[in-house]
């Protein structure tokens, strides 16, 4: 199951012109609202389902308690019983939370898609994970130091986010299992990927090389949070507590003067001054 375009068309491309896992069903959560999609899925592709042409030209919104069941759901709920677990399903890492939770059913993270089951046994299924993240060149979007390309245009950039995501995942997992080697290889590979791409991530990451005691790791990312979003209040503070944690009050101290000097009239600032000052 995919989101919208760009997890879409591209599959489509790999099946249609290259002849690559024909096999596969694409299930588009936004054509899935239209009847003529769905009977194609039904006639052309195979896919199991009960619903009769007619139930499908009928099928309208249901609201159902405080969820409003949109017909895409309620084709995806048929389709999963109809299959009774015959064919795998499998929801892109791109489909959002809200359709997921709606749709209802568990699964397991194993790179760029999460496997659904009635019972999930792991959020994450790491042996799968790695093998997915291992089997792969990444030359189209890293350089060989897995720095991103330069070349990268917006979306691109905005795409690549999941392998990094993915690869942020796999060294907390690993981690988390005590395969602190492999977990650290990782998280260097990582930092180098983030770098002026997932701004989003650089303090998740910043604390797990913390929590692994990569401290000149840890501050590279909260350095690098610090220089990409200047006026972000949130990222100084972050930088400013790691300092505070290493036995570097004054210098976190310093760091937060300094900003609010800056920003005089950001209250929040202000009050975590406070408190930084006060706790121990």
């Amino acid at each position: 199951m995919t989101n919208g375009d760009n997890d879409t068309f591209p599959l489509w491309w790999l099946q249609v012109k290259m002849g690559f896992r024909p096999d596969v069903v694409v299930l588009n959560i936004s054509l899935l609202n239209t009847s003529c999609f769905v009977k194609y899925l039904k006639h052309k592709k195979g896919v199991p389902m009960t619903l009769s042409d007619e139930e499908i030209d009928k099928l309208r919104p249901i609201k159902k308690g405080d969820t409003l069941l949109l017909p895409a759901y309620q084709v995806i709920q048929n389709i999963i019983e109809a299959n009774d677990w015959q064919r795998p399903v499998y929801y892109a890492v791109t489909l959002a939370k809200r359709h997921k939770d709606i749709i209802g059913y568990p699964s397991s993270l194993i790179g760029l898609a999460e496997k659904v089951s009635e019972h999930a046994e792991a959020k994450v299924e790491l042996d799968e994970l790695k093998k997915n993240l291992y089997s792969y060149k990444y030359d189209h979007v890293f350089n060989r130091n897995f720095t991103p390309r330069k070349e990268l245009d917006c979306m691109l950039r905005k795409l690549v986010q999941n392998y990094i995501s993915l690869f942020y995942i796999l060294a907390n997992e690993l981690y988390l299992r005590n395969e602190k080697t492999e977990a650290k290889s990782v998280l260097k590979r990582l930092i180098c990927m983030v770098e002026n791409l997932a701004f989003n991530l650089l303090e998740p990451i910043g604390d797990l090389a913390y929590k692994m005691g990569e401290y000149s790791l840890a501050e590279k990312c909260y350095k690098n949070l610090v220089n990409s979003q200047p006026h972000y209040f949130r990222g100084i503070y972050t930088y400013a507590k790691f300092k505070k944690r290493i036995g570097q009050k004054e210098k976190g101290l310093k760091l937060l003067t300094r900003w609010i000097e800056q920003h005089p009239y950001n209250k929040e600032a202000v009050d975590s001054l406070k408190s930084f000052v006060e706790d121990d």
